[in-house]
């Protein structure tokens, strides 16, 4: 070693660390150093560096870190290389193994970054040479964990990283070694016993690539444990320590010797912590490491708390295969049976020992009086986790039917998760419940006890729940919310996530609970309210979630009648609590009445069977409708302003008589020659403001359109009744003839001048043009509403995909003819006004309509934004209905233009539910075409986000046959496609920015980005609910056996299998070749846009078209030639690496199925694919006929593709974020249902094998 080297490089790291160092003596320093990375020298270097004596003298922490770096290196990204002969490889080993005899500070302690670094090196090296070559690593380690407190701390460092890479990150090299790796784990961490069990297993002698795969396992464990037969592994090593080191930290703690030993406490939990995943259960009770974690939760040392924490929360979230035994034996039976749950109790009380009584009574009101520190909540949070877990995998697995002795203990401790004031604890028992109350064995539990006091606490938690105007904001929710959210914001977001997971798990209380029961509790809840003197608003609107909810699950049977004389009593009690909520008059707090109208709308299922309650139910409603306050009554009369909370009333009581409308027609239409007076009385008195008017307009259509009077009547009646809104909109005819009448009508051609006071005479026409513009959008808004109502039903799972069917037509289908042409004036003419030329001649403050709004902008970025209805000029200040200054009214005029386009949007969407009444219309797609795309390059991204979603796709998937295609989707969607592929692959179009101060730390390229990313996959969902798989009602998967001998039965003929849910219009879309061209072109534009989600879905596109193109010759060279080209480009862009695996499978059906027809098209695209030959490309095609599973071909297309890419597959595996430990607590507020029986990180690897296996556990 050349000592002239080393002192340079102590001089050069010594001018990167001074802080008096020039930027130039920096640069060239690192370029040194780089050249001594690179160097054959680095190793030798590294190892002098890395001694605690390098330099004569004690070498500085920088200095040691990066003479074990130049280690690591040197070991990472050179061992396989020729750079080094094995001697020399060997040399490099022994330096590493001599530094940790030598080269680290046994007294005092190694610094931890130290120690930390040479981890690292060892368990690089372990990777790439344990157990075959190296066969004394676990010896040395045993020996380095005896010697010293460094060496147990070193060990423990190493083998959790190990683990770590092995079975968690799947590190690249691991990956490449994990057969060896992982049953050399197993050897040096498993007990004699449990090893000798599984050596003692048969494997089947057959020729299967598994069976292969045993043997070589068993070859391989055989010979680790017979070299060491008397280890009694790690495991049992470690939870011995845990024992002792427990037990000193108790009668130490905070002595030195305390906090040595908390310190390896910590270390060892940690190191334990990885293994609990994977270890054999039989070796946890062999080691009785689960009664020591327990042990544990008793501690003085709230980290180590943590610590088994993490380890119970990995143990008991383990997938365990229903029929093993040892799920029982070594997780039931110390729970359950021998009472260890007690000390997971016991640890829950004692974070609230100082405050409370040691009782569960006591915890519950502590748990809201106490704030805890955030360590202490953090710990809290682990132990949920853990608790939730163990009933979610351990209890209410697959098929268990039998229920845990002492499961009343575990409800208990449920219950006190329930009841705890943070909303990711009690969001765990949630989870816990929203899957345990639907599982057979919760069912066969005796849960009744439980079922009123769960009912009890998700009440009390909506009433409680922490959000923005939390009561106190100091309480203890509030104070767990700001440690677990970022914003205000989110925490109202997540608040509100909560009580929709509540309304899910009280759904499922009802489903269980004794009709007789559940209505006693609701009756009773709600009786206490209503008597209470002064109930608060959070009590009122939980207590109107309960009733909604309760109601809305029970059973029709268990309202309407039963032979139980206690129920039947149950149900009168009900009757009287609709009479006491009907004649309640609490309301001087409007927000109250709110939810008093809410709870008596949620009987409205059933208000048929109290007719005589039914008109007084219909005055409450019509009376609050009306409601003003002493100072706002003749509002609309005087101009005076109300209130939001009157206004918020006024609408509630309205929507409300909708939602009656909706639920009994027939009950309320013998009732519409009383209720008509009323509501024309309310119209001509001007009592109404525009939407309410709207509203109660709704609820006569409603009841109208819902009866089940015949269709002439109902017609008539509507005609009657909307008589008056279809004067006001044909009114409107006019102002949409031409560009000129719109600008005028909506005051846009106005003489604006900024910064100048608007001229009285100016003010005046924009008022009356405000007042215009108000009554236009909103009876352009009654229009599409009553439409609405008035549209035939859609029932089923795709409902939103799907048309009514034929024989469901419009009852008035003259009216379309009428609106249709109005609603297409008027987009064409909103559209128009983006015309860069027409904006030259508008005030420069016009340019925000081709920018986002703030609400939109918001959306964007996940953010709330409160946009206040601005559609009546009624009981608003003088700010928001008078003239104001140019920025007021260009605001106004532009988010009325908003609205506007919107609303027409939404009826002609309306318009695509009408069966063939619309799509029969004479030159419908010249009429569409000419009002949505003739000003299409104006059009900015915000609004094709709107269109696409709004218009495109109701248009595209309700069409009804294929002449309506011919005629109307044929003519205007290429032109649709090819500008709306235009419009996203132009870097940089469209979209903008809004003003907005709030956001100052959002740039623009940001908003664009996400604006560019929201359009794409909206015209991606398009084209994906197009392509949606045919799947049938109630089918499950097929014996394969028997799919076979269906497939290759040639006397028995068969129908063509339906592929697609809209197999019509799929097939006329690649019928036609300018369809084709489309979709082609958005293939391209889905898999080369930097978003993943965007690409999946056009992979996901491809695949179902794989089997339908194949058969067929016209198509070979699309999906030989542009699929599998578009799939290599996503397989070479790093950027898509999460889609690799799509591409791959895309790959492989598309080569196999094609060539399978004996075409050559996929042959020729491999073979032009750069560095790949016509012998690679033959020698690939013999590898996969030789394959007879899927996942066989799959690997042999990966082991193709990866020299063609230039990169190893395994290099693409992000760091897992399966690991218990590695979820986002966030995850409960927004997962699906948990699949409680997938696999775990080994199940579906190439690589398993029953021996291996056996000391796994394994999952369907």
């Amino acid at each position: 070693m050349d000592s002239m080297v080393v002192a340079q490089v102590v001089e050069a790291l010594g001018a990167i660390y001074s802080p008096a160092a020039s930027n130039q003596a920096r640069q060239l320093a690192e370029q040194f150093l780089e050249q001594v990375r690179d160097s054959p020298q680095a190793p030798v270097i590294g190892s002098h560096l890395a001694r605690s004596d390098a330099l004569g003298h004690a070498t500085p922490v920088h200095v040691r870190h990066f003479g074990l770096g130049l280690l690591e290196s040197t070991v990472k990204y050179k061992w396989q290389s020729p750079t080094y002969t094995d001697a020399e490889r060997a040399a490099i080993q022994a330096a590493i193994l001599g530094l940790c005899d030598a080269g680290l500070r046994r007294e005092p302690l190694e610094e931890p970054v130290i120690v930390e670094k040479f981890a690292k090196i060892f368990v690089e090296l372990a990777k790439r040479t344990w157990p075959t070559q190296w066969t004394d690593m676990d010896v040395r380690l045993r020996a380095l964990y005896q010697e010293s407190v460094l060496g147990r701390k070193l060990v423990l460092l190493i083998y959790k990283s190990l683990v770590e890479d092995v079975f968690i990150f799947e590190e690249t090299a691991a990956v490449a070694r994990k057969r060896e790796l992982s049953t050399a784990l197993m050897s040096v961490t498993l007990g004699r016993g449990v090893l000798e069990e599984a050596l003692s297993k048969p494997v089947e002698p057959d020729n299967s690539t598994s069976a292969s795969s045993s043997r070589a396992d068993l070859v391989l464990l055989l010979s680790l444990v017979r070299a060491d037969p008397e280890n009694e592994g790690w495991l049992m090593r470690w939870s011995n320590a845990i024992e002792m080191l427990s037990a000193e930290v108790s009668a130490k703690f905070g002595t030195p010797e305390g906090v040595l030993a908390e310190s390896l406490l910590r270390g060892t939990l940690d190191c334990v912590a990885v293994f609990m995943d994977w270890v054999a259960l039989r070796s946890v009770g062999e080691t009785r490491i689960l009664y020591r974690l327990l042990q544990v939760g008793g501690s003085p040392s709230l980290p180590a708390r943590l610590s088994a924490a993490d380890c119970l929360a990995v143990l008991f979230s383990r997938n365990i295969h229903p029929s093993d035994a040892e799920r029982i034996t070594y997780l039931w039976t110390p729970l359950f049976d021998e009472g260890c749950l007690g000390q997971l109790a016991g640890a829950w009380m004692n974070v609230y020992a100082a405050s409370s009584q040691p009782t569960i009574q006591g915890v519950l009101e502590a748990q809201y009086q106490v704030c805890l520190s955030e360590p202490e909540y953090v710990y809290l949070k682990r132990l949920a986790q853990a608790i939730a877990a163990l009933g979610d995998y351990q209890v209410c697995f697959k098929r268990n039917t039998t229920v845990p002795q002492r499961f009343d203990e575990y409800m208990e401790l449920v219950l006190l998760l329930l009841a705890h004031p943070s909303l990711i604890i009690n969001g765990h028992a949630m989870s816990f419940l929203f899957n345990g109350l639907k599982h057979d064995c919760i069912r066969l539990a005796p849960m009744q006890p439980y079922l009123m006091r769960i009912a009890d606490q998700l009440l009390a938690n909506m009433i409680r729940r922490p959000n923005s105007t939390s009561s106190p904001p100091k309480g203890a929710a509030m104070h767990y919310a700001r440690i677990d959210f970022d914003s205000v914001s989110e925490i109202d977001l997540c608040s509100s996530g909560t009580i929709q997971r509540s309304v899910e798990v009280l759904r499922l209380v009802v489903a269980q609970a004794p009709p007789a029961v559940m209505f006693e509790w609701l009756r009773s809840k709600c009786a206490a309210l209503l008597g209470s003197a002064a109930p608060s608003p959070a009590e009122c609107a939980a207590m109107a979630v309960c009733v909604d909810t309760i109601l809305g699950a029970m059973p029709q049977q268990a309202v309407r009648g039963t032979s139980n004389e206690q129920a039947n009593d149950a149900f009168k009690g009900l009757q009287s609590l609709l009479v006491q909520l009907i004649e309640y008059h609490g309301n001087q707090n409007s927000a109250i009445v709110v939810y008093q109208l809410q709870m008596i709308v949620a009987f409205s299922d059933y208000m048929d069977l109290y007719p005589d309650i039914l008109f007084k139910c219909l005055e409450k409603f019509f009376g609050f409708v009306v409601y003003t306050l002493p100072s706002e009554q003749r509002f609309l009369v005087t101009g005076a302003v109300i209130s939001d909370e009157t206004r918020t009333l006024r609408r509630k009581a309205a929507s409300s008589l909708v939602r009656l409308g909706t639920a009994m027609p027939d009950l309320l239409y013998p009732l519409l020659p009383q209720i008509m007076p009323v509501v024309s009385n309310l119209i001509e008195t001007n009592q109404l403001m525009r939407i309410e008017q709207t509203l109660l307009i709704e609820f006569l259509v409603a009841i109208i359109s819902g009866s089940s009077t015949p269709a002439e009547t109902k017609r008539s009646a509507l005609e009657s009744v909307l008589s008056w809104d279809l004067q006001h909109f044909k009114a409107t005819e006019p102002f949409a003839q031409s560009m000129d009448a719109f600008l005028t009508q909506s005051a846009m051609d106005a003489a604006f001048r900024s910064g100048q006071p608007l001229p009285e005479a100016l003010s005046a026409r924009l008022a009356a043009a405000g007042n215009a513009r108000s009554m236009w959008s909103g009876t352009l808004n009654a229009v599409w509403i009553y439409m609405k109502r008035a549209r035939p039903s859609r029932s089923g799972p795709h409902e939103h995909l799907v048309a009514p069917q034929p024989g469901q037509p419009f009852i008035w289908p003259e009216l379309v003819e009428h609106v249709l042409p109005i609603v297409l004036a008027t987009i064409k003419c909103i559209h128009g006004v983006l015309s860069p030329s027409l904006l030259a001649r508008l005030p420069k403050e016009f340019g925000q309509l081709t920018r986002l709004t703030v609400s939109e902008r918001a959306s964007l970025l996940g953010r709330q934004h409160a946009d206040k209805d601005a559609d009546d000029g009624a009981g608003t200040s003088d700010k928001d209905r008078g003239s104001g200054s140019l920025d007021l009214q260009v605001v106004k005029i532009c988010g009325w233009l908003g609205r506007m386009r919107e609303i027409c949007y939404q009826i002609l969407s309306t318009f695509t539910t009408m069966s063939t009444t619309f799509y029969a219309l004479p030159k419908l797609a010249g009429m569409l075409s000419d009002a949505l795309f003739a000003n299409s390059e104006d059009i900015v991204l915000q609004h094709w986000k709107s269109m696409i979603s709004t218009v495109i796709r109701p248009l595209v998937l309700h069409c009804p046959d294929k002449p309506s295609m011919s005629a109307v989707l044929l003519p205007l969607l290429p032109t649709f496609f090819e500008t709306i592929v235009g419009k996203l692959a132009a870097t940089g179009a469209g979209g903008g920015d809004a003003d907005d101060d709030e956001d100052e730390d959002v740039t623009d390229e940001i908003v664009l980005d996400k604006l560019l990313r929201d359009v794409t996959r909206v015209y991606a969902d398009l084209w994906s609910a197009i392509l949606l798989p045919y799947v049938e009602k109630g089918s499950k998967k097929k014996d394969k056996g028997r799919a076979q001998s269906e497939a290759v039965s040639p006397d028995v003929p068969t129908e063509p299998k339906q592929l697609f849910h809209h197999q019509d219009l799929v097939m006329f879309f690649f019928s036609n070749d300018s369809l084709i061209r489309s979709f082609m072109g958005t293939l391209s534009l889905l898999l080369t846009v930097k978003d993943t989600g965007a690409c999946k879905r056009g992979l996901g596109m491809c695949m179902p078209l794989v089997p339908l193109f194949a058969k067929d010759a016209t198509f070979h060279t699309i999906v030989g030639r542009d699929f599998l080209m578009a799939a290599l480009q996503v397989l070479h862009d790093g950027y898509q690496k999460h889609n690799h695996n799509d591409a791959i499978n895309l790959i492989t059906d598309a080569y196999v199925q094609v060539r399978g027809t004996s075409s050559t098209v996929p042959f020729e695209t491999l073979v032009s694919v750069p560095g790949m030959s016509a012998d690679q490309v033959q020698a690939f095609e013999t590898d996969l006929a030789a394959k007879n599973s899927a996942k066989e071909r799959h690997l042999v297309v990966r082991a193709l593709l990866k020299g063609v890419t230039g990169v190893e597959m395994s290099e693409r595996f992000k760091k897992a974020t399966s690991f218990v430990l590695n979820l986002s607590e966030k995850r409960i507020f927004a997962k699906p249902a948990p699949d409680l029986y997938a696999s775990d990180i080994l199940a579906g690897d190439d690589q398993g094998a029953p021996v291996v296996a056996a000391l796994f556990d394994q999952h369907d």
